[in-house]
């Protein structure tokens, strides 16, 4: 009975951890992508797991972007979050040197 009791939580915790990346799941193998996540979330202040679950979004999508430094004309490369709800998106950048979010709009989907 100990042994079908210790089964059955083993599987409920790796099923729980599975669940627990939600939307973020598929960026877990790139630090840099799930470190900007977490900024996200933070700024909008949520934990990490309450974002990757939240019941309103419909997609997140994560991706490098190279802005241009105007004063020193250099690249500055930033983490592109997206978040897409059912109506609107919202994207924030997120400065990799220092894991900043610089910029950040909403817009309609419509």
């Amino acid at each position: 009975m100990k042994a079908l009791m210790l089964s059955f939580g083993l599987l409920f915790a790796s099923f729980s951890a599975t669940a627990a990346t939600g939307f973020c799941e598929k960026y877990t193998p790139n630090a840099t992508y799930i470190q900007a996540l977490q900024v996200v979330a933070g700024n909008m202040q949520y934990g990490f797991d309450e974002l990757c679950q939240l019941p309103r979004l419909a997609d997140i999508y994560v991706t490098k972007r190279v802005f241009v430094d105007p004063p020193k004309n250099e690249p500055v490369p930033h983490v592109w979050v997206t978040l897409h709800y059912n109506e609107y998106s919202c994207q924030y950048f997120v400065r990799e040197a220092d894991m900043k979010v610089t910029r950040s709009n909403c817009y309609n989907t419509f």
